[in-house]
């Protein structure tokens, strides 16, 4: 048969092909690249006589019949879930954080004594910083129970709720560089307003710190909260076996007034509060472009902020801190040296008109310039022109602008520390230059020495020591007194003017300085509407020399 002549040809041509040499295999560490190569090529060639082989295996009409592949299916196996889990799911603390709320879940309406209200804030305050949970909802909870004590528990605990609000508020802001949002920051000095306005009303009381043992109550009654939550962001409800207790216990009878003395224990202080709300504005102006109109509408914070401090300084002066008093005598001293007598006055008028009738965009612009009792006839005129444009608010004319400045000063020199005393002395000079008073700032300046101790100051200081310096040279200059206008910018119009006023930063091809270095030098920057003048520095300093 003609298959059984193949199959002896085959058989014979496979005898005749010489059997292969296997080499002998090195170790790896006897090899070099050609022997690394070399075993490549073996394993390539071993890998193709195995393929070969595979297919030699079937021979005559079964090698070339297409052969059936049976996949089989893996099945996924349906992981059972425990009873307990899918309890522990359904009561999700997050899934009743968001159906609820904390203020629901806080159950305000069923407090009825002090010590209730209590434990209800100690429970909201130790929601303060858990992971999940909502900031928004947290400073809702606490205006909540702030608004609560304020209409049934008493001034006193009205206070430490506010106080922890504000102390949740300033949370919001996390990095160093960031600034606090314009609707957060007018939030928290509506707070602060309404504390020192409490504290007024209420002269003989004084605020105090909480001291170690009432925050570890905090924190152990924030970790009972978590394992009996089983860590959630929410306020858990109660049990029936809980409300049942609660509907056995007799009702307590309603507490007497608070205490009109003593002291009233609170999270922070208002001077760190006041502190950090000036820094949020001031940071705020560094980073809003200041050709545009948000940095005008900015600017008009300034004026409630030096209020505030007015009224913190008074808590303080009344309380007998007079060196914490001294401290916010500065932050104002410092906020109103560099505005001439004209500005000011404009900006009071601004504010009371502001305080009186809204901004001017709210008043109806046909009564703008009306005048009241004319035709009511609404064929002729509009009705919003009918009582004729707002009147201004009559400022008190109390103590002019130097007046003012002399007696903050005067109060900071009498109980402040070294800087605080350095620092008001600075702006007093800079604020006689500002007016025209060269003698009288020449002369406080040299009574005080500062000239020979100014560079061991610290860089805050040593800025405003050279803003004095060049705006005392300006006065000398209006005055004709050329020599002592020479005298007073030689030393730092020889040299980088806008780095030693804090009016820009070297550019960093020519810099020196580190990232750190950079950035804290840009946080010392002076607001853009603070700023001098310095092409007329220059023209004003050459024109001495």
């Amino acid at each position: 048969d003609d298959s059984s002549d193949d199959d002896s040809s085959s058989s014979a041509e496979s005898e005749k092909k010489p059997a292969k040499v296997e080499k002998p295999r090195k170790n790896l560490e006897d090899m070099d690249s050609d022997d690394w190569a070399s075993s490549s090529d073996d394993d390539s060639s071993s890998s193709e006589s195995e393929d070969e082989g595979a297919t030699t295996q079937l021979k005559g009409r079964a090698r070339w019949l297409k052969t059936t592949v049976v996949t089989t299916k893996r099945v996924k196996k349906e992981r059972k879930i425990d009873d307990k889990k899918k309890e522990k799911k359904v009561e999700d603390p997050k899934a009743l954080k968001g159906s609820k709320g904390l203020v629901a879940a806080l159950k305000l309406d069923d407090v009825a004594t002090g010590e209730q209200f209590d434990k209800k804030l100690l429970e909201c305050v130790a929601q303060r910083g858990r992971k999940g949970l909502d900031p928004k909802e947290l400073r809702m909870a606490l205006d909540a129970l702030a608004g609560r004590a304020r209409r049934d528990f008493g001034f006193h605990r009205e206070l430490a709720a506010v106080m922890h609000l504000i102390a949740a508020q300033f949370d919001a802001t996390r990095a160093i560089d960031d600034y606090m949002d314009v609707p957060t920051w007018r939030a928290c000095h509506a707070q602060l307003t309404k504390v020192c306005a409490i504290l007024e009303k209420h002269p003989a009381a004084t605020l105090g710190t909480i001291d170690d043992d009432d925050l570890a109550d905090m924190a152990l009654a924030g970790m009972l909260n978590k394992k009996k939550k089983g860590g959630g962001g929410a306020v858990e409800e109660e049990t029936p076996e809980e409300e049942e207790a609660a509907e056995k216990t007799p009702e307590v009878v309603e507490e007497g007034p608070p205490p009109e003395d003593g002291v009233v224990k609170v999270v922070g202080n208002l001077l760190s509060y006041v502190t950090r709300l000036e820094d949020e504005y001031v940071k705020s102006l560094q980073h809003i472009n200041p050709h545009t109109q948000e940095y005008v509408a900015r600017l008009r914070d300034e004026a409630p902020l030096e209020d505030l401090a007015g009224a913190v300084q008074g808590y303080y002066a009344r309380a007998g801190d007079a060196r914490t008093a001294a401290t916010v005598a500065l932050l104002r001293i410092e906020h109103a040296y560099y505005k001439h007598d004209s500005i000011a006055d404009a900006v009071r008028a601004a504010q009371a008109f502001r305080t009186a009738w809204g901004g001017r965009d709210d008043v109806h612009p046909a009564s703008r310039k009306a005048e009241s009792g004319g035709a009511r006839d609404a064929s002729k005129t509009s009705p919003g022109a009918w009582l004729g444009a707002p009147a201004r608010p009559e400022l008190e004319r109390g103590e002019d602008a130097a007046a003012t400045m002399s007696a903050l000063c005067q109060f900071v020199y009498n109980n402040g520390d070294d800087r605080a005393r350095t620092r008001a002395l600075l702006c007093h000079v800079a604020h006689h230059a500002l007016h025209g008073r060269f003698h009288d700032a020449r002369d406080l300046l040299l009574m005080s020495h500062l000239q020979e101790t100014a560079y061991m100051a610290d860089i805050e200081t040593q800025i405003l020591y050279n803003r004095a310096m060049v705006l005392l040279g300006l006065c000398a200059f209006r005055a004709g007194l050329v020599h002592d206008a020479h005298a007073c910018l030689q030393e730092i119009c020889s040299s980088r003017v806008k780095e030693l006023l804090a009016q820009g930063v070297q550019s960093a091809r020519w810099s020196d300085k580190n990232a750190e270095q950079e950035k804290a030098e840009r946080r010392r920057q002076t607001p853009y509407h603070m700023h001098v003048n310095l092409d007329l520095l220059e023209c004003c300093h050459l024109t001495a020399a």
